[in-house]
């Protein structure tokens, strides 16, 4: 595109070849106005007539009206050329006249056209002001839906739950696990303090030797093995089950984990197994109760005492005992149930978790706890952004709180047994040092 200082320039250029060819016929008339045959002299020196030149004035339309004095007339002496000066005078003037005229034609030409490109110019710098304004304003408008698209799908990522939210969120209906894995310890500790103490209705309560055929009796019943009846303990009540010897062997019976070793909640028949387990283990000689009257003597109220210090001591290991055997007990919860199948289903090495009897205290912690690592797919979408990534973080802070409470529960019970041991041991040295 041509600037608007191109079009003034052709108007100047156009003015300048106007003041060439108006000035040519002048120029031409002039040459031709020369006298080539003598004449007399005009009378008085004067102008010929019809030599005078139209008046058009100083304004642009007169500076082209005019004509140039024709040539002078007549002869000097003898036929020479006569030189009529005053008609010189007057044919300068009148060119010089016509060439201003001509000037002042243009110089107005030049103006109007200075001024016209000039409004021409104003009115584009207008335009060109105004659209760049309305190129700003889009500018900014499409910035500002820039800035709210960019926030829109930030918060769209944002909202997007994480790999491992559906998992903790469902499980989190585990927590009724507690209240009956706890009310489960406090019912079989109760019971374990009530055979050692041989209250009435339990074995203890005839004596300690009654007891300890109670204890061979259940045991024969139900976890004989072929040991047995070559000893002739159990005569020939074989048990075929695979529970025999579970009894007696904890691996069998309270950390029992399944065939194929996933599993930490027990069926019924191991649970009763983990309880014999405990009476073997942490009540193998009841005292027994003390006879009728027999605390009205000064010896029975010493042993009564002697007793009383020993079932305390003792209900802390059976408590520690039941409080294990309580997480390992199945809870019939379909939603529960059904989360810890599909959880197990994507671990690594858990796919054969059998949670068709329910679901345990320990294995909804295990799923919890495992799952995290175990689950291929989890870990590599955790990848897929930073939000993801944060979101995995915070559900496995959530757990790993869980379990530091849980942590807590068993170190106090650890430092309990501690503390027990330390009493026993002084109370062994004050009586061997007596």
């Amino acid at each position: 595109m041509k600037s608007k200082f191109d079009k003034v320039g052709w108007v100047v250029a156009a003015g300048i070849i106007g003041i060439g060819l108006a000035g040519a016929p002048a120029f031409a008339q002039g040459q031709t106005a020369a006298p080539t045959t003598g004449g007399s002299a005009p009378t008085g020196g004067s102008a010929p007539t019809g030599s005078t030149p139209s008046t058009g004035g100083s304004s642009a339309a007169g500076a082209y009206d005019f004509e140039v004095p024709g040539p002078a007339q007549g002869s000097g002496c003898c036929g020479a050329p006569y030189y009529d000066k005053t008609h010189v005078d007057n044919t300068g003037q009148q060119i010089m006249k016509n060439f201003n005229q001509k000037l002042a034609a243009v110089q107005v030409a030049i103006i109007e056209a200075l001024r016209l490109s000039t409004g021409q110019l104003s009115g584009n710098l207008r335009e060109q002001t105004g659209a760049g304004h309305t190129l700003a304003d889009q500018q900014d408008d499409r910035s500002t839906v820039k800035s709210v698209e960019a926030v829109r799908m930030d918060a769209v990522k944002d909202s997007t739950s994480g790999t491992t939210s559906c998992r903790v969120i469902t499980g989190s209906s585990g927590g009724g696990i507690e209240k009956v894995s706890q009310k489960f310890r406090q019912e079989l500790a109760k019971s374990i303090g009530e055979f050692e103490r041989g209250k009435k209705g339990t074995p203890a309560a005839q004596g300690n030797n009654y007891a300890l055929q109670a204890r061979v009796t259940m045991h024969c019943e139900k976890y004989a093995e072929q040991a047995d009846i070559d000893a002739g303990i159990c005569g020939d009540k074989k048990t075929e089950s695979k529970l025999a010897g579970a009894d007696l062997n904890v691996s069998q019976s309270l950390f029992y984990q399944g065939e194929d070793g996933t599993t930490m909640t027990l069926d019924d028949e191991r649970l009763e197994a983990a309880k014999a387990f405990t009476v073997h283990a942490v009540i193998p000689n009841p005292p027994g109760a003390l006879l009728n009257g027999e605390g009205l003597s000064a010896a029975g109220r010493e042993r009564a005492a002697r007793q009383a210090a020993a079932y305390a001591r003792n209900s802390v290991a059976y408590d520690t005992v039941s409080d294990f055997t309580g997480r390992r007990k199945a809870v019939e919860d379909l939603k529960l149930k059904d989360w810890g199948k599909d959880m197990a289903s994507k671990m690594s090495g858990f796919s054969g978790m059998d949670l068709n009897k329910g679901i345990s205290k320990n294995d909804w912690l295990a799923i919890y706890s495992r799952g995290f690592l175990l689950q291929p797919d989890t870990i590599a979408n955790s990848d897929q952004s930073q939000v993801t990534a944060i979101k995995d973080i915070k559900n496995m802070m959530a757990v790993q709180l869980y379990q530091n409470f849980e942590n807590y529960l068993l170190m106090e019970k650890i430092a309990m047994n501690l503390a027990i041991q330390t009493s026993i041991m002084v109370e062994d040295s004050r009586a061997a040092n007596e």
